[in-house]
Parts: structure tokens; sequence; C-alpha cells
């Protein structure tokens, strides 16, 4: 610690980074402008006056006024208040500190992700490639042993010194972790230091790579235009109550306001500061733009005022929290309070059940419709006052661009809601910005951190309920609350179904597995660099058979390739002799032959294949068939679920005549044939005397419902008979469309009666009960036609060498393609095109997927999935698909939507509030509740008020018992603190301390030159000891020794040092850390004296490298100590040496406890003014460059 009476920064940087301010306070009459200010400052005034931290005034004369302000001081001194330039320069000196180290984290970032894109890039293909001789693989590797090596070389890399990451000196991170120049981390260390999960496989890097290039959210101005509602601090019910009333009957005695600004006295607030108020029809289209011009005029800033004064609390004075407030309840009202209605918003249901499977856009028309019909506004301010009530009540229906086929309840519906109430937590408002596409690529990055993943299960939940609610796994509540295990149950369910339907896509369109093909997959697992289909391996006898038969009908045996001794397993056994050679040795050996009984038989493994693809087929067209029940607006589900059916095809029906002799041919096809493309059945459905038909084809992704089919339906020919062309001379053939019966199997019969309805209104479980079910086997069957697994194990099998020496195979073969009954789709199943289905319509509206190409998809928000699956994208909403555990804290759920705090950014990284010096996380009680809130601390009134995690501003009424969060305990590392414990632990770290007890309290003068004092950091009590340190010799920094510590002249090492102010009434166990504020008591690393404090006393404590310069310091006290020693004995020259002691430390401490504040000079490299004289000397002062190396020492 330096000698330090007083300080006068000296940088000249001000003068250059103020030039533009100093320009632009120049203000032209009114009317006139100035070329050359516009000439040199190409900027707006509004962004360099937020540049500086300055408010535009409204007036032109409040503008002049401040020009001239700034103008005299040649600087930016705060209205009101008499900061002084040099005041005024170190505060912006340290804001361009803070802008360095942050500009240091993202060079540290854009390392990290470089470093980890070369370790993942997949080295380039040899030239010489093909020049590698051929092997064979005795034990090829299983996938999931090659997932493992994969997880292996990454964590092996993370941890690999050829991979570390070279430190920004000037970041953030190499202050808080307290690193050595030129330091280098590995990556491990790096990630888990910023909280980040460690990947394990590529995937994991790459999604990491793409969190990290993404970047933060941005902050809206007012959010989702909650106000004081969405306060960490709620407001009480009985405080909504009150702020409602203050507006409805004008308790704050303005003008035009109660039942006055409204006929019926709806809308509140709205009405009556909208009212006379007029907008284009284009200003209208942008609704925020909207909100923001209403809270910026006078009569709002009024009520503001006014109702911050009237409620009592602590606010902005440019804020409009209380007004955003009172706007919302009084559109709400008399909703705003009825917490048992989940989705009612301003007495309208967003989540009513005509809602069911219809496209989005119509529920906020309703509600906009709906406002203006209750006479809350009128009908051209309702979409605005709608944008209001759905920032925060839904708002994902706010979203841009969404496609009509996102319907409510849909699985994109799902993903959509869950994706946007998890950027809401994260930045409020931010999602009305943006559009479907967007939230579908933000959707596509998993969670880096388990802080995320934990608020995404969270806001997950909300979206689970309403899910579920619609697909009749929940139940409705009378409360709107349900219990920990109907949540488990709803979670279960949503992630059954999701599973199900991310497959669906995959088993309905896949290709064949064609015999071949595998065969050469599993080849491939073996030999490497071996031609499989060359044929030139033989056998002497089938060569001398050649040789020798020379009959007319002999068919030549061979040669025959790999592929075909494997298929048709030939090769020889592990025990027979290989008698197979080559014809070209060098091209494929012999001895290839010989090492085929290592791998499977193929033929076994293609079966079982087969019988899995038409399993997959099968069960997916039966999820894909309950999918498009469940999709259907509800009226039509119930009918689907609970009618009576009657099953009918449509199709093309002939009538055939052809004339004989004596006798007419008849070649009718009475049974309705249809396109093989497109297999379709109609429902017929009774359901409460109502009749219904529904044309259903799973097959080209549609459900529909028929309305030209009625009543008065019969079965048969539905049209006139079109006269056709018979192939005979005598024939007479004509078509119809007909409807006839579909046969129903018989023992599936009682499953056509009608069903009864749950007596709990619950909506029809269309994705679980057996109705849909049924529904979805018929179908599928009906589909895929009558096609066995071995009919589709020979159709797709292959034709070896050998076989094509069996004169009747192909005759047989044909015969057996002929002999189905469904010849085209077996020969589409061959082609991988089965029934030549149109696969880019399966699933569309469905789910769709995120691809690199997102934004290039003209006119969509994005592509359907089967159309974008082979391209390697990842389905919208997979992450969102499995289920989480409901926390013990949601055992009874209460109403999520109804303006739930947790759409108020509390979520938002914590490192920020390191940075903010007068915040404190904590907890507080409202009755038997905890709640946790940042907060600030108010010295005049000695309490705490909440604070908004956003814009870092106090609101609301002070806290009742509120506990600033505690340090975490020494020897925990950092990775495995809570959040909140990480920030305060990085806040300490940078030394950011306020003096809230006053700013210096428990002053102890330990002796000569030697003193602690107490000060607090966000809530911790803080131990300072101010002394001089030893500067180190050569044979210290040597041998890594640390400093040792002086008191008077004699030197302390750590142990001596604790047990010396233990024995002066030091108790380190009422401090929760301890600031060394002493000269190269951090230097020495291990064994550097900070360190060996830490241990003696078991408490977080914070070091110096180099000199420590502050005022107030050990050689200041002690000088004013020998003053006040010297005036007293001077005075009173009879007391006792012990009383004069005792009577100077008494006078000195009044001097410092209360009054005086500490300063540490921060800025490292700053060129500071310090005393250097010795102890009783006259001031001798002197430029230095500061020193200001902090370290940390917790373990």
């Amino acid at each position: 610690m330096k000698r330090v009476q007083a300080r006068a920064p000296a940088s000249s940087r001000w003068g250059h980074t103020s030039a533009a301010g100093n320009i632009s306070v120049n203000v032209p009459s009114p009317g006139r402008t100035s070329l050359i200010t516009h000439a040199q400052r190409p900027a707006e005034l509004k962004d360099i006056a937020a540049f500086y931290g300055e408010e535009v005034p409204h007036s032109h004369e409040a503008l002049t006024e401040r020009a001239n302000q700034v103008k005299q001081a040649e600087t930016f001194p705060l209205p009101d208040t008499a900061l002084s330039p040099t005041q005024f320069e170190m505060r912006s000196e340290i804001a361009l500190e803070q802008q360095k180290r942050e500009w240091g984290d993202i060079c540290n970032n854009t390392l990290l992700c470089k470093l980890l894109s070369t370790a993942i890039t997949p080295p380039p293909t040899p030239a010489n490639a093909t020049d590698i001789p051929p092997s064979f693989i005795d034990s090829p590797s299983t996938p999931e042993q090659a997932a493992q090596r994969e997880k292996t070389l990454i964590a092996q890399m993370l941890e690999s010194d050829a991979f570390k990451l070279k430190v920004d000196p000037t970041s953030w991170y190499f202050h808080d972790e307290e690193l050595a120049p030129e330091a280098s981390v590995s990556l491990k260390r790096f990630i888990t230091d910023k909280g980040w999960s460690v990947p394990q496989t590529k995937d994991d890097i790459s999604n990491l790579i793409n969190s990290i290039q993404r970047g933060p959210l941005p902050s809206i101005p007012h959010g989702n235009l909650t106000g004081a509602l969405s306060w960490a601090a709620a407001l009480t019910l009985d405080e909504k109550k009150q702020l409602y009333s203050h507006i409805r009957f004008n308790n704050l005695k303005l003008p035009d306001l109660g039942p006055t600004h409204a006929a019926n006295n709806e809308g509140g607030a709205f009405t009556y500061l909208t009212k006379n108020r007029h907008w284009t029809d284009a200003e209208l289209n942008s609704p925020r733009e909207i909100v923001n011009d209403i809270l910026r005029s006078p009569k709002a800033r009024t009520l503001e005022a006014t109702l911050q004064q009237k409620m009592g609390v602590a606010g902005d004075t440019d804020g409009s929290d209380m007004t955003l407030a009172a706007i919302l309840l009084g559109l709400d009202a008399p909703t705003a309070y009825d917490v048992s209605k989940r989705n009612e918003f301003a007495g309208f249901d967003l989540a009513a059940p005509r809602f069911y499977g219809q496209p989005l856009s119509q529920i906020k028309q309703g509600l906009t419709t709906h406002l203006a019909e209750s006479g809350r506004c009128t009908a051209r301010m309702a979409p605005v006052a709608a944008y209001m009530l759905l920032s925060s009540a839904a708002p994902e229906l706010l979203v841009k661009d969404i496609p009509a086929d996102v319907t409510y309840g849909s699985p994109t519906w799902a993903t959509l809601k869950a994706t946007v109430a998890f950027i809401e937590a994260k930045s409020p408002g931010s999602s009305s910005l943006m559009s479907f596409a967007e939230i579908v690529k933000y959707a596509a990055i998993d969670p880096v951190s388990t802080e995320d993943q934990a608020l995404l299960n969270a806001t997950k939940l909300n979206m689970v309920i309403d899910w579920a609610l619609v697909h009749g796994a929940l139940s409705p509540s009378p409360t709107g609350r349900y219990s920990t295990e109907q949540l488990d149950t709803a979670q279960k369910t949503f992630s059954e179904v999701m599973s199900a339907l991310q497959t669906v896509s995959g088993d309905i369109t896949a290709k064949a597995p064609l015999l071949k093909n595998m065969a050469q997959e599993e080849l491939g697992k073996r030999y490497k660099n071996v031609p499989f289909e060359l044929a030139v391996l033989t056998t002497p006898q089938a060569r001398t058979n050649n040789a020798t038969n020379n009959d007319i009908l002999h068919t030549n045996t061979g040669p025959y390739s790999l592929l075909d001794l494997y298929i048709s397993g030939r090769a020889p056994g592990p025990q027979e002799q290989n008698t197979w050679y080559s014809l070209r040795e060098q091209a494929l050996a012999g001895t290839t032959a010989g090492l085929l009984h290592h791998l499977p038989d193929i033929k076994s493994v293609h079966h079982l294949a087969v019988a899995d693809y038409q399993r997959r087929r099968e069960s997916g067209l039966v999820s894909l068939s309950k999918h498009l029940i469940a999709q259907q607006p509800i009226g039509d589900r119930k009918h689907l679920e609970y009618g009576k059916l009657e099953i009918f095809i449509e199709g093309t029906v002939i009538r055939h005549r052809v004339a004989g002799r004596g006798a007419t041919l008849n070649l009718d096809e009475s049974t309705p044939s249809q396109d093989p493309g497109k297999r379709a059945l109609i429902i017929k459905s009774t359901h409460e005397g109502k009749v219904k038909f529904y044309e259903f084809c799973p097959q080209q992704n549609y459900l529909k419902a028929r309305d030209d089919l009625g009543s008065e339906f019969v079965p048969g020919p539905q049209g006139p008979w079109i006269n056709e062309t018979s192939p005979h001379p005598a024939g007479e053939k004509s078509s119809n469309t007909a409807i006839t019966p579909f046969s129903v199997p018989q023992p599936d019969s009682n499953k056509l009666q009608a069903i009864t309805p749950p007596a709990d209104a619950s909506a029809p479980a269309s994705y679980n009960s057996a109705r849909s079910q049924f529904l979805g086997e018929l179908l599928s069957k009906h589909t895929l036609g009558a096609v066995g697994v071995e009919q589709l194990v020979k159709a797709s099998g292959y034709t070896t060498r050998f076989d094509e020496e069996d004169e009747e195979f192909e005759t047989n073969r044909e015969t057996l393609l002929a002999s189905m009954v469904v010849v085209n789709p077996i020969r589409n199943v061959i082609n991988g095109n089965w029934l030549a289905l149109a696969s880019d319509i399966i699933f569309d509206g469905v789910m769709y997927v995120t691809t690199a190409g997102l934004g290039k998809v003209a006119g969509t928000a994005a592509r359907p999935l089967s159309s974008t699956l082979k391209q390697g994208g990842k389905s919208f909403g997979q992450r969102l698909f499995k289920q989480a555990p409901v926390h013990p804290s949601n055992r009874f759920n209460a109403n999520f939507n109804k303006l739930s705090p947790i759409k108020t950014g509390q979520y938002d990284d914590l490192s920020n509030l390191a940075r903010k010096t007068d915040i404190a996380q904590g907890t507080y009680k409202r009755g038997l509740t905890e709640f946790s809130t940042p907060a600030r601390f108010d010295g005049t009134i000695r309490k705490w008020h909440p604070v908004d995690p956003k814009t870092h501003k106090a609101y609301g009424k002070p806290l009742e018992g509120f506990k600033p969060q505690e340090s975490a305990l020494p020897g925990t590392s950092r990775s495995a603190m809570t959040p909140q414990q990480r920030a305060l632990d990085i806040g300490l770290g940078r030394d950011n301390v306020i003096q809230m007890g006053g700013p210096m309290r428990n002053l102890n003068l330990i002796g000569d030159e030697i003193h602690t004092f107490v000060d607090t950091y966000k809530g911790t009590n803080r131990l300072n000891i101010v002394a001089h340190g030893a500067e180190r010799n050569f044979f210290q920094r040597i041998t890594g020794d640390g400093t040792k510590v002086f008191v008077g002249e004699q030197l302390y090492d750590a142990p001596g040092l604790a047990t010396l102010l233990r024995g002066r009434g030091v108790d380190f166990t009422s401090v929760d850390n301890v600031r060394l504020l002493v000269c190269h008591s951090a230097e020495g690393r291990s064994r550097a004296f900070g360190r060996l404090f830490q241990r003696e006393i078991n408490k977080p404590v914070k070091a110096f490298e180099g000199p420590v310069a502050m005022t107030y310091g050990s050689t200041s006290v002690s000088n004013v100590r020998d003053q006040v020693r010297l005036d007293l004995l001077q005075n009173h020259p009879t007391l006792t040496p012990a009383a004069l002691e005792q009577l100077t430390d008494m006078f000195t401490k009044r001097r410092y406890n209360g009054i005086t504040t500490p300063v540490i000079e921060k800025i490292h490299g700053q060129i500071i003014r310090i005393n250097t004289a010795p102890r009783g000397e006259p001031a001798i002062y002197k430029d230095v460059r500061n020193s200001y190396l902090p370290r940390q020492f917790t373990r």
C-alpha cells in the first residue's frame, strides 16, 4: 500500500472522448441549424446524448439551459448534483475500462469458437487415398463404441495443451480468475468457469459454438408491458385492487379521470390516455410504437408520478411501471384477480375449446373484437389494447409470420409457446419483435448451462398444461391448480406423443431395406478398400466344369463377386478349406472369401429389417392418423371419438358388358378402385342427433369434412355414368364414382358403436383413445394393402450370379410379383417409393425443422419436416419433447399465465449484477413464502428496495426482512457454486464495495501504521486490513515466497498477523470475507501472503499484486492519530499514559467512523498523483502509473 493522502487523475484521454459532445452542445436558435455542427457530427443528437448518459429535454428552453450547463462546466455534470469534472472523468474512465473488459470477453469467446471448430473439423482426405492397401477388420466398432470413442477424444481435446486458450488480459475473465500475464487455460476450464456444460459430442460442440455466436437477447424498453405487475417483488392482491381503484374512482384527482373518461367506465387508464388521441392507419400497424408514444405523453408522465406517490413506492422518474400496471388492470378487469381462470383475460378465454385446432390468428382477432364490443376501448384502438394484453398473456400470438397451419394444440404451437416463454423469461418483450422463422432458429440451439435448462423446463410446464387440456390428458380444474401427480402424468403423455410423432415421417417414407444394400453395408464394416462387386472369384471345380462341358444347354458358372458369395452363403465355413481363388489377385485376393464366415447371416438380418420396416410403416400410419384426428376442431373430434360410425370407400366402378354368341359377358368392376397414391376412407358419424361425413387419407396427410354428403346420402354410384372406350369391338363400357360400405372385420364391428363422453367435460384424448387407435389401424391396413412380410422379403432381394445360373429364377420371380394383388405398390416398395407416396406433403403443418437455409425458404417460416429430414435438420422443439421432473415447489401449481413474474427477465445473466456495486441478490418473506430478488440499499431510510434485473433501477415498497445472499464457503470451486453465489464471488473479486453502513465503521487501530475497518458488499460484511507490505527481494521472487506485513518496524507473516489481530479483538467469524489493502499481498502464487492468510482464517480473502493506492491508508490514519495524541497532550498534560492512548483512539475513530470513505484507485495503468513522503514529513506529490491487480483466494 502506498502512502496516499490526495489524488488527482491526470489522464488526457477525456478531452478526445468528449470532443463530439462539446460540438453537439451548441444549440441553434429556433428555426435555424448549424451546417458546421452537422458536417462534423453525423450522429443523431439523441445518440450522442445516450452515449454520455444524457436525456434530451423535450422543450427548446430546457435544451438550451442544459447546453449552457455543459458548456460552462466543459463536461457533463449530472443534473442537480455537484459532480465535478474530475469526478465525472473518473466515472467515464471506469466505464471505458468496463467496456475494454467486455471486449476482452468477446475476444475470448471468439477464440474458443475457433479452437472448437478446428478441433471437430475432419482432416482433408489424402490425395493418394486410392493407394491404400486392402484390409480386414476382425472386430469392427459398434455404434456405442464409436460414440464412446468420440466422447473420449473430445474429453482429451478439451484438456489438451494443443488446444489451450490464450486468455485476453483485458477481459473480465482474466481479472475474475486472477490469471498470470500471458496465461492460457484448457478449454474445459474456460467452459466450466463460464458456467456452461462441458460438451461431450461433436453435436454438443456445434451447439455451444452456435449459442456463443448467437449472443444475448436484446433488452426491450418496457419489456412485456406489464410494468409493476411483473416486478420480482410482486404487488399483493390488495395492492392491485388499490391501484385499480385509484383509476376507476379517480382517487388521484386528475382531470378527466374516473367515470367521465368512458361512458361505461371500462378500459380504465388505457381509455383515459388514448382519448382524443389520433394515429394514422400506418402508425397503428406498429402497436409497440403506439404504446411508447402513449407512455411519453404528458398525461402518462403525470399519471405515473401521481401513482408512485399515492402507492408509496420507489420508482424511476422516467419509468412507466405503475402506468402500465394500471392500464392492464383496467383492460383485464374483472378477471385480473381470478387465478382460477388460467387463460382468461379481459373476460375473454384465450384457450376456449372453440379455438382448438384453429389458426392462432383467430385467437388474436377474437380478443381484439371482444375488447371493442365490451367497451374497454374503441374499435380503432382495440388492436393496440390486445397487443398490450397479449404481450404477457400469450406473447406467442404476437410472433410475426406464423404459418396458417400452425394451429392451437398442434406440436408446432406447443414448441412455439414454450420457446417464446423461454425467450420472454430472458428478455421480456423481445419475442414480439421476432418472426416465426427467427423463433424456429432460436429453438434450434439447446441450452448450454444448467440454469438455462432449468429455466426451459420451468417455462415449458405452462405449455404442457395447456396442451394436456386440449388433448384430454388433464381435466379442467375449477381452481386452476394441479397436483404434482397430475402434472407428471401430463408431461409423460406429452413426451410419449411427441416422441412417436417425431418418427412418423421417417417411418412412413423410408425406403425398403434392400438385401444388396444391407450386404454391402456389412461388408464395408469389415473389408476396407476392397471391390465388393468385382466378379473375379472362382474355384478349380467350376473352372474345370466350364472347360470340359460342351453341352448346348450348358450354363457357364462363375466367376463370382464377394457380394455373390456373401448373399448366397456359398463362402467356406470356419472349418472348411478355402478353395476360392481370384482371376485378378491384385484387384481382389482369393483369400478374402475365406473371411466371410466372420460376418452375420445377411439373409436373416435382412428378414428382420424388412419385418421392422413393415412394422414401422404400420405404426407410423397409425400415429399419423391419430394426430390428424387430434388436430381437428373440438366439435369434429367429438364426432369422431364419440359418434356412431359407418365406414365407406369411394372410388371408380366400371360397368362393362361384351356381347357374344347367345350370351353377354359381364366384366363389371363393382368394388370401387382407388388411385394407389390416394387410398382414403369415408367416415360417417352420428353424434347427438347430428350426422357428419369425413374423408380420411393419412397417405396424403389430410382429414377433412365432406359437407357435400349429408343426411340424404345413399350408398352407391354418386353421379351419371360416363361412357368409355371398350377394348372389345362389341363391348359397352362406362364408369362412375361410387361410395360403398367398407367391410370391417366382425370382431371390430362393436368399435363402431357410439361412446359415452366423459362426465368431467375434458377434451377427447385422441392421441390415446381406443377409437383413434382403431381408426388408425383400419386406415393403416387399407393404405398398405395385403402385402405380407415374406412377399416384401422376396421382392427386395438380390439376384446373385448363382441365381442367374438358375434358368427358372427370373420366371419364378415374375410369377411371384404377378401373383400379388397390389402389383404397383410392391414395385414401388422396391424402388423406395411406396404407393407412389408424395413424401413432401407428409407431416406438412405438423412439425417443422431447423436448417442452415431457413432464411432462404421463400414465403414460409420453415420447411416441412419430411422434405428436410434428409438434409440433417433437427425437428423444431426436439429438446422440449423430453419429460422433465416437476419441482416439488409446484406440488399444487397455480395459474402460470396471470402476469406471472417468470416473464420479468429475472433469469437474466446474474454475472451482469456482479458489475453493479450497489445491487445485492437476496431473499425476503411475505407471509410464509420466501421470494428471491435483487435489491439496492437505501442509506437514507436504512432499508432495501427491490431492483429490476434488466434496468437495475429500484422500484416498489421497501422489503421487510431482506437477507442478502452470502458468499460460498471457502474452498468451493466456482463451477460448484449456485448462480447467485457465482455472481457474488465474481463481484468480490472485482472489488465492488458499497458503503451501506456509513463510509467506514468499526475502525480498529491495531498498531503503528496498521488498522482495520468493516464495510459491506451486497449485504456481506467485509473486514478490511490496511497496512504496509514489504516489497519482495530477488531471493523471495526466486523461491516464490510471499510478502510480510509491517506492524511498526516489525514484519509479520500470515499466521503471525492472524494471531496479532485476534489478540487485538478482531473476530473473523463475524465477517463474510476479508480484503487485504496491503501492497504485494497477492504475490507469490501458492505461497502468497493472501493465500496463506486465507488458510489461517478460513474466509475468502481479497489481496493485490504490486502496490495499492488508496486514500485514508495506514500512514494517513497514523499521522492523524499522532496529531490527535499531540493535541490531547498539549491540552491535557496531566493525562496518564493509559488514558492518553485510550482518548487518542476514541477521538481518532470519531474522525473516521461514519464520516470518511476510503477510495481505492481501480483503473490499472492510469496516471495518478500520490504522496511519497515518509510518515510525519511534509507532503511530496509524484505522478505515477497506478497498479491495480487484485486476486481472490477462496481455497
